[in-house]
């Protein structure tokens, strides 16, 4: 294993949150989730990916998605231990790297000050970068820049990038528990103004959470369509939500731990009725006869199921 690869650790960080994206702010509103590799064997799949490549896809333009899978094939062929950007979440773990990405955040995208949160990471494994490589392997317009493989092997080894001071930065497989209460209200009141029905249905995701259940949680997965067709769906899963003695127990943990601060039942009644919450307009279709780089993203994963 390579010297920055790193196995289960408990430890402090700093991420960017997007609460305003609805594919996110239900695991958010949640106050922890995971990475898909913690699903249980039986239930996972490569077809799960981290909502951030999920975001890739739902753009109209392909390019970075095309750049990450080149990234990722890089790593799969040569670093096979690191941990893939397409499946995990991406955190800082020390507060001299997010400092210097503060001075020099060029990123755009969700990488705004009002997203960052402090958090805490249950890693499985994960992976230890320089951030700084990225700008030198994908340019602003998406596309592999010139001597992109080089400094691709250059980032997955775990070296410094030269001339700058370091931007460490966790690629984890994991747990990450929302520390940051201000975005979690956040995000909650994103899902009471898009899914105010579905509001008993978090408080049952929140209690599951709380009790180290993965019920509840939204997951972004690859379906196979008819033909070449494939489609990228968001699934919730819901395993444990008619086992009597399962309720029983989270209801009793939550006796036990200090309230949420933030109240799930002020705007339902028990004459509402209960929703999950309805993603189907993020749900995207890639075909391969798109005259565009989503066709070779359709082949490598169809070909890979």
């Amino acid at each position: 294993m390579a010297s920055n690869n790193y196995g289960y650790e408990d430890f402090e960080a700093f991420t960017y949150l997007d609460y305003h994206n609805l594919a996110v702010s239900w695991n958010l509103a949640r106050g922890s989730f995971c990475s898909p590799s913690e699903l249980p064997s039986n239930e996972y799949s490569n077809s799960f990916l981290s909502v951030a490549i999920t975001g890739m896809l739902s753009n109209t333009t392909p390019t970075r998605l095309y750049s990450e899978l080149a990234i990722d094939n890089v790593r799969e062929s040569l670093f096979p231990d690191c941990v893939s950007r397409l499946r995990g979440f991406f955190v800082f773990d020390e507060i001299e790297s997010i400092s210097r990405f503060w001075s020099c955040n060029s990123w755009g995208g969700h990488f705004s000050d009002q997203y960052l949160s402090d958090v805490g990471v249950a890693a499985t494994r994960s992976t230890r970068v320089d951030s700084n490589w990225i700008s030198h392997i994908v340019g602003l317009d998406g596309r592999l820049r010139e001597g992109w493989h080089e400094n691709t092997v250059n980032y997955w080894r775990g070296d410094a990038f030269p001339g700058s001071e370091p931007i460490w930065e966790r690629i984890v497989e994991g747990y990450l528990t929302v520390w940051s209460s201000d975005v979690r209200k956040k995000a909650i009141l994103e899902i009471k103004a898009v899914w105010p029905n579905s509001l008993k249905l978090l408080n049952y995701s929140c209690l599951c959470a709380a009790y180290g259940s993965l019920d509840g949680m939204i997951f972004p997965f690859l379906m196979q369509g008819d033909e070449d067709n494939i489609k990228v769906t968001y699934i919730s899963r819901m395993v444990q939500a008619n086992d009597k003695n399962f309720i029983e127990a989270i209801i009793e943990n939550a006796r036990k731990m200090p309230s949420l601060s933030v109240n799930l039942n002020d705007t339902t009644t028990n004459d509402e009725e209960v929703s999950t919450p309805d993603l189907t307009f993020l749900n995207v279709s890639l075909s391969s006869d798109d005259n565009c780089a989503f066709a070779d993203f359709v082949k490598l994963v169809s070909h890979s199921q």
